[in-house]
């Protein structure tokens, strides 16, 4: 190990480490900092972001003073200032750093240590408070020193890490930099990597009986290729694959049996052995259905065997066989495969029937694999009540769920249940300018459905359900009640994608506006509030998703979804053969029917959402929205509920619950800027952009303590007048805010927190940039969001 020492007399004293913080931050150029704001962040300052500013000696003498050599005193503790990689393309810093016992404290911007902060403030408490004790082993985090021996030991594991990762030549330069005290010390980690070694053969050996497809495919998708940089991870992941692979074409006992390296001259030849044994074709399967109360009774058995496949069920009299057999991915006289053994284990999951289930290998007897899968049933009936908690306005709403449950309503694993859920709003946010005097209800949200689901349609991986939903939601100035009845198939197509197909969905609309809050006075365009009158929606609606997040070999993580919908078509049907008498109101040009009011037209949204890990505690998130919809016929707008709108905890977090938009927002005439209610209606166009990088800093079993920086952008638009999206005003009408967050990670899922400030407002007349309005501390503009999830 090469070790480089050099000095510096850069000071290290808590009145020049705050002079820098001045320098760097010009605090006096902020607006609206208070002189004991400012103190107060220097404060801050001292307390979590300088290092300890003094050598501790153990055995009381005064620190020495700097030399050219390396400590020999053992008792000298030297905080360690910042530790460094470089030189590093193979192998990712974070891993390197993971596997260093030396370590620096957590830091952030290159200089923020809050945690290391938070255990040198508890030193002001007394050691018999249990205080300090607490703060320190719970919240803070002990301040990193450097050892010479440990820093040794690091540079034989990397060279350890470097050879796994095939650069058995590398090497590991060390350089420490002490402060002129020996308060500190910077660590810098140089690896000079070298040539790698390369794989120059692969063998598979122990193989010579399987077919030629079987050996095709070993080759066909190999993990590793000549010319390769060879590490053992690779190896390890090819022989995983190999065993999986033969274990699914009919070899379930096959097994690797070694794995040799010929290394020479930087070259790498693998030699993988393994045991096929024989293969096999699955026998006969017996199903033995398990009493959810109680041990079984064989006076209650009852037997079906059909096609080699016996199914005993003991004590439950309305489970049909069939609910069963259609969810069994194997059958007798198939080549044994686990892949089709986990499908069966997955599909029953779907039946929601059962506690458990466990596959057991009886016997092998002529090339054949006798099986037994015990299942045992979960109660079918069952009645439970929830807690919630959710933010529909961008504001905590608490409330009760209870919910009955028939797992086998008719004897084929259809599920029924009733479900109610009420929730009272505990603040509602300040949307608009106006007097909100909508007569509130104690429950601001209240829904009651029912909903038959059956796990199986056309074939085991669709579901079919039924259901029925009435529900009255409350927003900040006006109240919705929606009834609906919904016919919705979901199709899994593979583990990462899959589609929600609603085939028919019948919508009956009230709402209910306060008494300050006319839409028709809105300049928006005559007619207008017709989107608040009572009205129909019969539509249907095709949604796809796709996620990569159970492929356990991603780079980053994806998520992508689309819909689809058309509303009107059956109803103009309806208009146009069964209802030719004359309305009162209602001409013969408006959609209606029967006296009631419906709406026409389509309606596209799609939403990507990319994600990776920077290290084990970072993660950075981005999403792109985009929205459009048209009425079409006898329909000239869309209807109220269905729009898009921006603002809030989940869209743009520097404007309040669906408060920004449309555009610009200005007047029919281009003249000024409309009133802010102007965004409760919504509009048909909408375009977002977020980004946001999360830090988790605290774990404490299921719960963990985290803050994210984030940035979000866009608007919706109209289709047509002054403020409608062009490809010339798409920047100039979209919005941009900023902000940070702390995230509290539940067993219900993480809790949002976040400030975000407006940057650029498209709808002010003047001063759309409002970076010198911004505050630091206090208010100043910031819109604070309550969210449950992520925002993407």
């Amino acid at each position: 190990m090469k070790i480089f020492i050099t000095t510096t007399t850069t000071p290290t004293t808590t009145d020049s480490f705050i002079l820098s913080v001045r320098r760097s931050f010009v605090l006096n150029r902020c607006y609206g900092v208070a002189p004991w704001q400012r103190c107060l962040f220097y404060a801050l300052i001292v307390f979590f972001c300088a290092p300890p500013l003094q050598a501790q000696d153990t055995t009381g003498n005064r620190p020495r003073p700097a030399t050219p050599d390396v400590p020999q005193n053992s008792s000298l503790k030297i905080f360690i200032q910042s530790l460094s990689v470089s030189g590093n393309k193979a192998v990712p810093t974070d891993e390197i750093k993971g596997e260093m016992i030396t370590k620096e404290n957590t830091t952030y911007f290159g200089f923020f240590r809050p945690w290391l902060g938070l255990y040198n403030f508890a030193n002001i408490f007394g050691d018999s408070s249990g205080v300090k004790l607490w703060i320190q082993r719970t919240l803070g985090e002990a301040p990193r020193y450097y050892t010479r021996t440990l820093l040794g030991k690091d540079t034989d594991k990397l060279r350890e890490l470097f050879f796994y990762y095939g650069y058995p030549s590398a090497q590991i330069d060390t350089s420490l930099r002490f402060a002129s005290n020996l308060s500190g010390v910077d660590i810098k980690i140089n690896i000079t990597e070298n040539e790698p070694l390369r794989i120059d053969s692969i063998f598979y050996l122990g193989i010579d009986s399987l077919s030629a497809d079987v050996r095709g495919a070993l080759n066909e998708k190999s993990l590793m290729q000549q010319g390769d940089v060879f590490n053992y991870k690779s190896v390890l992941d090819e022989q995983q694959r190999i065993v999986a692979l033969l274990q699914d074409v009919g070899y379930p006992f096959a097994v690797r049996d070694s794995v040799s390296v010929d290394t020479l001259n930087n070259k790498a030849g693998v030699r993988f052995l393994f045991q096929p044994k024989e293969q096999l074709v699955f026998g006969n399967i017996r199903v033995l259905v398990h009493n959810p109360f109680g041990p079984d009774s064989t006076a209650e058995l009852r037997t079906q065997s059909e096609d080699s496949i016996t199914i005993d069920i003991l004590g439950e009299k309305w489970l049909h066989p069939n609910a069963i057999r259609r969810a069994l991915a194997y059958k007798p006289g198939i080549l044994t495969s686990n892949r089709d053994l986990n499908n069966t284990r997955r599909l029953l999951g779907r039946t929601e029937l059962f506690e458990s289930s466990l596959f057991r290998n009886d016997s092998v007897k002529d090339g054949r694999l006798y099986t037994t899968l015990d299942l045992r049933l979960a109660p079918q009936h069952q009645i439970r009540f929830d807690l919630l908690l959710s933010n529909p306005n961008n504001a905590p709403n608490i409330g009760i769920s209870p919910t009955y449950t028939n797992r086998n309503l008719m004897g084929l694993a259809e599920n029924f249940r009733v479900k109610a859920s009420a929730g009272i709003q505990l603040a509602y946010p300040a949307v608009t300018n106006t007097d909100q005097t909508l007569n509130r209800s104690l429950f601001s949200n209240l829904e009651l459905s029912a909903e038959v689901r059956t796990p199986f349609f056309f074939n085991a991986n669709n579901r079919f359900s039924a259901s029925t939903i009435f529900g009255i939601y409350e927003q900040p100035s006006y109240r919705l009640r929606n009834a609906t009845l919904r016919l919705r198939a979901e199709l899994e197509h593979t583990a990462l994608q899959k589609s929600v197909f609603d085939m028919f969905q019948l919508e009956i609309v009230q709402i209910d506006t306060s008494a300050s809050f006319n839409p028709a006075e809105l300049p928006r365009g005559s007619n207008f509030d017709l989107g608040y009158q009572p009205h129909i929606n019969a539509s249907i609606r095709y949604d796809f998703f796709f996620s990569n997040l159970p492929e356990e070999r991603r780079r980053i993580d994806l998520r992508w979804d689309f819909s689809a919908e058309e509303a009107g078509a059956s109803t103009y049907l309806i208009d146009q053969l069964l209802d030719n008498s004359p309305r009162e109101n209602f001409t013969s040009n408006d959609a209606q029917i029967f006296g009631i009011r419906y709406f026409q037209f389509l309606k596209l949204r799609t939403q990507l959402v990319i994600g990776k890990s920077l290290s084990r505690n970072s993660y950075t998130a981005a999403k792109l929205y985009l929205g459009a919809m048209t009425p079409y016929a006898k329909s000239q707008l869309t209807p109220f509920e269905r729009r898009f709108f921006s603002g809030g905890a989940n869209s743009l977090r520097g404007w309040p619950y669906n408060s920004f938009g449309p555009g610009a927002r200005r007047t029919p005439d281009g003249s000024g800027v409309a009133d802010v209610n102007l965004a409760t209606l919504g509009a048909d166009l909408k375009i977002e952009f977020g980004f946001e990088h999360r830090i988790t800093f605290a774990q404490a079993g299921s719960f963990s303590l985290g803050f994210a920086l984030f940035t979000d952008a866009g608007n919706i638009w109209d289709r047509t007048g002054v403020n409608a999206l062009t490809l010339g005003n798409l920047f100039s009408t979209s919005g941009w805010d900023a902000g940070y967050g702390f995230r509290v990670q539940t067993p219900i899922g993480p809790l949002r927190f976040d400030l975000a400030y407006k940057l650029y407002d498209p709808t002010e007349p003047v001063d759309k940039f409002r970076f010198g309005k911004l505050q630091i501390f206090g208010a100043g503009g910031a819109v604070f969001n309550f969210g449950i999830g992520e925002a993407f």
